[in-house]
């Protein structure tokens, strides 16, 4: 899914940006190919493609493999990134520009129906999927810039479905990523040996397409000028109650299907976009305050072709300037970036390799990068899409930097200015950086199991010296997460999660910008939601020993005693016929023989997930333990006696699923965990 970037530095004379260029560490991963060093271990295959009819899902020419699948992995298609990623191939134009990559049409291979297309928050951005055939296979596609088709549609070989985009990784170079799944349920691959008459699907190899190259080619229409929008409301010149609703609402384009809005003026004082390439032609802006506004409209089509502006039109909120209606908030800027290095106050010499970093902003599309200091002037990196801007060797002085963020309709204030110094000598040693150690893991429990209706929170204790953490959370159904990028708590909400086995792990950020190593990897199961069942489940476990006692002494009728003949060391296993979700655990210790000769001080309760917790048996009366669990599937509680003084056992068992109904109460309470 993602496209792993890496960059040739070219040599040039100090001071001067030494070009950036985009390029694959091919070489290097050849090595490993040729010499039959195995990249990977093999994953249990769900069948090859593809048909020998297929053709490539782009148009006919050569194109470049950027990333092959796990046999060729350089990032996220390796085992780890996810079971709908190993199998993918991530394919761009073979000249590697930009340009040429995006917004290319994507064909259908084979004749086929539109499955379903949606937004994939974990970095698919844009989704397609296209059945082709009844029940499959079915053709994947990630990233998409625009979709063509709707849900349902029908679709011919090398009709054209989508255009090819960086959606869901917009820093991220723009490139196809496909695979091919068995059939609609499939969440594996299938492994692509052969598709329209190649045969090499490895990274850095250059395949050839013959989509839309036969005798009857579908030709792709140049596109067509679009029109630009026509206004219908606010009526341009009009007056509205301070009060008013805003919206403003135009004409629908031919061939457009997105539209952004700009609005201007009155006690507002930068231009705003509410709506940014959005499919409705109303924008709804809500109150506003008193003032004279402006606003206009332009549209979208397919390929990113983009209209003019509409003709700007006017109206005016009534009302006093001092008038206080609850407006629709303006939209928030841009973040400035946070500066990573050098180092704010650090010493360098002048042999030193200079590199400007700072993060990623969210919402941002651009960062321009000012530096100037030592005998030279301003100078800067133009607008660029990268968190690194590299100088090279400096001539000796003090330097200050600073970065700002933009994208299509905002520009970020500055970030903080930082100074650092290039010496002709070799600086005075600064301190050495302070170790950050990996953070341990505390919750929740490795190997732990708990039920889909769970909010998992993933915490973790805090490493000394370290200012910000960052989460991966994979399995299951889930491709490689950052559910939590660098941030300061120690805590990282997720939600309720789909069933399966889930790896987690977490690294920290030091004072002075490095990076710990990964902690250890925890992983917990989300259990399928179990078959409804409420009330006291331990009259239906099986139990060992077995054989002995009532089964009355499971029934909540402390009538019936219950002597199990263990002696005063006894340890008793409950078996739930079903993993279930257990809520409440009551044990009471009653003799057959002698009601008020409590013989059971303390008792140690086990649960299958591994939880086990000591519990004493003091209470007014008989004694018992009455349990409350913080919900989770269970398939066994397991009781052991603890410094009992004689040979008589329990009496009642009860093991809830629900909240509990009827029977005794006991006073002595206690939790699990």
């Amino acid at each position: 899914m993602y496209f792993l970037r890496f960059f040739l530095i070219l040599k040039e004379d100090k001071m001067k940006p030494r070009k950036i260029l985009t390029f694959g560490l091919l070489i290097i991963l050849a090595v490993f190919v040729l010499s039959g060093v195995p990249l990977r271990s093999s994953l249990a295959q769900q069948g090859t493609c593809c048909s020998a009819d297929w053709k490539l899902p782009l148009p006919a020419g050569n194109w470049l493999i950027t990333q092959g699948d796990r046999d060729s992995c350089v990032s996220s298609h390796c085992p780890g990134g996810g079971v709908v990623n190993e199998y993918a191939l991530d394919i761009v134009a073979d000249t590697g520009k930009d340009d040429d990559t995006l917004g290319v049409p994507i064909l259908s291979p084979a004749d086929g129906t539109v499955l379903d297309k949606f937004w994939d928050p974990y970095g698919g951005g844009n989704v397609l999927k296209v059945e082709h055939g009844d029940g499959g296979p079915v053709s994947v596609y990630f990233h998409i810039q625009d979709y063509l088709v709707k849900k349902g549609d029908t679709v011919a070989q090398g009709k054209p479905v989508a255009t090819i985009g960086k959606s869901g990784r917009e820093w991220y170079q723009p490139h196809l990523h496909v695979f091919v799944l068995k059939n609609r349920t499939q969440k594996i691959g299938l492994k692509i040996n052969s598709w329209d008459g190649n045969t090499n699907f490895a990274t850095g190899a250059v395949i050839k397409s013959t989509n839309g190259s036969g005798s009857e080619p579908t030709p792709i229409a140049p596109p067509a000028v679009l029109s630009k929008p026509m206004l219908s409301q606010p009526e341009n010149n009009s007056v509205l109650s301070e009060n008013s609703s805003v919206a403003l609402s135009w004409k629908p384009v031919s061939s457009a299907f997105q539209y952004k809005v700009e609005i201007w003026g009155g006690q507002y004082d930068q231009v705003m976009t509410p709506c940014s390439w959005q499919a409705e032609t109303t924008c709804r802006i809500g109150t506003m305050w008193p003032g004279t506004m402006y606003w206009h409209v332009k549209a979208r089509g397919t390929g990113g072709l983009e209209s003019e502006w509409s003709d700007t039109w006017t109206f005016t909120v009534s009302g006093s300037q001092s008038a206080s209606p609850t407006p629709s908030p303006v939209p928030a800027f841009l973040s400035a970036p946070d500066l990573r290095k050098p180092r704010n106050g650090k010493s360098f010499s002048t042999s030193t390799d200079i590199w400007f970093e700072w993060n990623y902003v969210s919402g941002a599309t651009e960062y321009y990068l000012e530096y100037w200091g030592g005998p030279y002037g301003t100078l800067n990196s133009g607008w660029i899409t990268d968190v690194a801007y590299h100088i090279g060797t400096m001539w000796p002085g003090t330097y200050s930097w600073h970065v700002k963020s933009r994208n299509s309709g905002q520009e970020s204030p500055w970030s903080n200015t930082w100074t650092f110094i290039v010496q002709d000598v070799a600086p005075t040693p600064t301190a050495a950086a302070l170790v950050v150690n990996p953070p341990s893991l505390s919750s929740p429990a490795d190997g732990s199991t708990w039920p889909q209706t769970t909010e998992i929170t993933l915490k973790w204790s805090a490493s000394e010296n370290a200012t910000k953490y960052k989460v991966e959370l994979w399995g299951g159904p889930y491709s490689l997460m950052t559910p939590c990028d660098w941030q300061t708590g120690r805590s990282c909400y997720i939600g309720t999660m789909w069933p399966g086995i889930m790896y987690w792990h977490v690294k920290a950020l030091g004072v002075d910008g490095q990076e710990s190593a990964w902690s250890d990897t925890w992983s917990f199961t989300i259990q399928e939601a179990q078959p409804t069942f409420q009330g006291n489940i331990a009259p239906r476990c099986n139990r060992t020993p077995d054989g002995i006692g009532s089964n009355n002494a499971f029934d909540g009728n402390l009538s019936t005693f219950w002597t199990d003949g263990l002696g005063h060391q006894f340890t008793l296993e409950l078996r739930l016929p079903d993993p279930m979700e257990v809520s409440r655990i009551i044990v009471w210790d009653r003799p057959q023989n002698s009601p008020d000769n409590n013989q059971i001080n303390a008792l140690i309760i086990r649960l299958s997930n591994g939880l086990e917790k000591r519990f004493d048996m003091n209470s007014q009366g008989a004694r018992c333990i009455d349990v409350t669990l913080t919900p989770q599937v269970i398939s066994s509680v397991t009781l052991k006696a603890h410094d009992s003084s004689g040979n008589n056992g329990l009496s009642e068992v009860e093991i809830w699923v629900g909240p509990k109904t009827g029977g005794p109460t006991c006073s002595n309470t206690g939790r699990m965990p």
